[in-house]
């Protein structure tokens, strides 16, 4: 307590004496008995730092470093690392054009930035998914299809159909039955809102709009409602987002390009007969991930409207209690 006392006073007399003098009197001499002075007051203040302050902030920071050496940060740092692959996996899909973002499996999505660790390896990345996409997982699939009750009854047939062409090499008769069944699981999504009362107001619909680069007149035809759709989604927008690119970058647009032909199964250049390059296992699965995302953005429609009936019930019942009170 007594060097901090002194400390104290030793600032205060040298902040006395480093003053500079209002008057044009003070002589030389007195300059340096200043200078001596505020000298001799640092290193007073030196040596009380030395002494306890410093010695305090020592033993300070070897505790700390007892504790960090105590501390296991491997499962820290293992989540911050799981936290950040995610966006670097979305980032690798979108520039591959693969639509696996909704497939949420460590192991997949290990091998594939694996095999992309140097340098991006599509042809390496395309044989990863090719044997992932088993006939057992595409049964799961086809099941999961069929359990969805957003989807019209009389449409399941013809997916199940288009998957069983698939699973025989027909990819021609699989990639265009897929194809042509797009925008009619999305009414079958926006049906569903609709009848629920889910929409989006106009500014939201400009929002769409100006997102995606539509024209304002078209947020309301098929590929706007799609995108309205998506909008909606309330978890995970990183990857619905990335979907929606991939819907309307790839699938539903009408580009000419015979590079992205080769590779992508373009909705309305197969239904109208332009593309005729599709019979390819690679077209047929891309057809195949495409309506699952559609039917899993159905579920989520589906979970969000659930969720917002009991929000009104609860609200009702909180209503109803305050009247009686």
């Amino acid at each position: 307590m007594s060097n901090q006392i002194n400390c104290e006073n030793d600032l205060e007399k040298l902040q006395e004496n480093l003053q500079v003098s209002d008057t044009a009197e003070s002589s030389f001499s007195t300059q340096l008995q200043q200078l001596a002075d505020a000298m001799q007051i640092i290193n007073n203040v030196v040596s009380t730092i030395q002494s306890d302050a410093m010695k305090a902030v020592i033993d300070l920071g070897n505790r700390i470093a007892e504790l960090v050496a105590s501390v296991d940060f491997t499962p820290i740092l293992k989540k911050f690392s799981e936290a950040i692959i995610p966006f670097q996996y979305i980032g690798l899909l979108e520039r591959l054009k693969w639509p696996v973002f909704l497939i949420d499996d460590d192991a997949l999505r290990q091998d594939i930035l694996t095999a992309c660790a140097e340098r991006e390896d599509e042809e390496a990345v395309r044989e990863i998914i090719f044997s992932y996409c088993s006939d057992d997982f595409l049964k799961a699939m086809e099941d999961d299809w069929n359990s969805c009750e957003v989807i019209s009854a009389e449409r399941k047939p013809i997916l199940s159909e288009a998957m069983l062409m698939h699973k025989q090499g027909h990819y021609y008769a699989s990639t265009s039955m897929l194809m042509c069944q797009v925008y009619g699981v999305a009414s079958d999504i926006v049906n569903l809102a609709k009848k629920n009362g889910l929409e989006i107001d106009d500014d939201e619909k400009d929002f769409v709009s100006e997102y995606f680069e539509i024209k304002r007149e078209d947020v309301d035809k098929e590929k706007g409602r799609l995108l309205q759709m998506i909008v909606m989604t309330e978890s995970g927008m990183m990857l619905w987002n990335a979907m929606a690119k991939y819907l309307q970058s790839e699938i539903l647009c009408s580009s000419e390009s015979k590079k992205r032909w080769a590779t992508q199964p373009l909705r309305n250049k197969i239904c109208h007969g332009d593309q005729l390059n599709f019979g390819t296992k690679e077209h047929s699965l891309k057809a195949i991930l495409t309506i699952d995302m559609l039917i899993q953005l159905a579920y989520e429609i589906k979970r969000i409207i659930e969720i917002h009936k009991e929000h009104e019930t609860t609200e009702g019942i909180c209503t109803d209690e305050q009247q009686v009170d």
